[in-house]
């Protein structure tokens, strides 16, 4: 798995060991994957999605709650532009944001230009040639996440994991998170599969636990969790 260090600049994002809950629409969900043990809280900024957290007035107060517990803050967005990115950066106490709109790599510059915090930058899955290495020298990480039903209106969130064999086919630097259809079940034999690759940062999770679609279920939460960190336990190498 991806290592941590000390990093050399503040808006720099070192992701190492991850668990990133995201969609958390409420402060008990919140406070549940901060007790559970979770490092990244995923607060969703795209409108079309079920996990939308509604105008920056309803937002802050969880994303205040996330940081007080001590998880990094974590904004998905999709589709807007470099001024609006600043601008919610700008509003909210945001550790990093997540491109999650299939964003060109001159986008994804102009973004880090403009909003001076750290960036993941998602990727729809489906084949190793989805893969491909990083061009983002404006990201700090990469998110490898299952490619949406045809026809979606928003990216990720749907349940659906890839093939994760394919994440060998990554040759770039940039460390990454796994998502896309990840659950309490199946995350222990992905981290298995996914640790293997040197720049493996972590786990996110969205639908896989939830009771129905945009409400989560605490248990699932606290099992996912427990899960997650036992089998990263059980990758570290000797």
């Amino acid at each position: 798995m991806a290592q941590s260090s000390p990093p050399s600049d503040p808006n720099r994002l070192v992701l190492s060991g991850e668990i990133k809950i995201c969609g958390l629409r409420s402060i008990d969900m919140i406070e549940t994957a901060a007790q559970a043990g979770a490092s990244l809280a995923g607060f969703v900024f795209v409108p079309a999605s079920p996990r939308y957290v509604g105008s920056l007035a309803e937002a802050k107060p969880l994303v205040d709650a996330a940081k007080a517990l001590g998880l990094r803050a974590v904004a998905l967005v999709a589709g807007q532009g470099p001024d609006a990115l600043a601008s919610l950066a700008q509003a909210l106490p945001l550790d990093a944001l997540q491109l999650h709109g299939a964003e060109e790599p001159a986008l994804v510059e102009a973004i880090g230009a403009a909003v001076h915090i750290p960036i993941l930058a998602a990727r729809a899955v489906s084949t190793a040639r989805d893969i491909g290495d990083d061009v983002l020298p404006r990201a700090d990480g990469l998110l490898f996440d299952a490619k949406p039903p045809e026809g979606a209106r928003y990216q990720g969130g749907h349940g659906t994991p890839f093939d994760w064999s394919v994440l060998a086919a990554y040759r770039g630097s940039l460390p990454f998170l796994l998502a896309g259809g990840l659950t309490p079940e199946n995350v222990t034999q992905a981290i298995r599969v996914a640790a293997s690759h040197p720049q493996f940062a972590g786990v996110d999770v969205s639908s896989g636990v939830e009771a129905e679609k945009g409400q989560k279920d605490p248990a699932k939460i606290v099992a996912f969790v427990e899960r997650a960190r036992a089998a990263m336990r059980d990758a570290r190498p000797l």
